[in-house]
């Protein structure tokens, strides 16, 4: 979720965003600190809150803008 509103908002960054976001996963993953399911299934649900709470009323997105100044 986090990558996916900072890509919207921050353009500039998104690659270094999902990138981090991507090593994470994996480390995750090669650590066996979880499955493979379990992270693709996070990532897939993270991207959907994330676009909710960017296609949210105005009001949210307002605030959102002003917190990530």
């Amino acid at each position: 979720m986090l990558a996916t509103i900072c890509g919207a908002f921050f353009p500039k960054y998104r690659v270094v965003v999902r990138g981090i976001s991507v090593v994470v996963a994996l480390s995750r993953v090669g650590m066996g600190r979880h499955y493979c399911s379990d992270v693709i299934g996070g990532a897939a649900l993270g991207w959907l809150e994330g676009m909710a709470a960017l296609t949210l009323p105005v009001s949210f997105t307002a605030w959102v803008t002003e917190f990530f100044r």
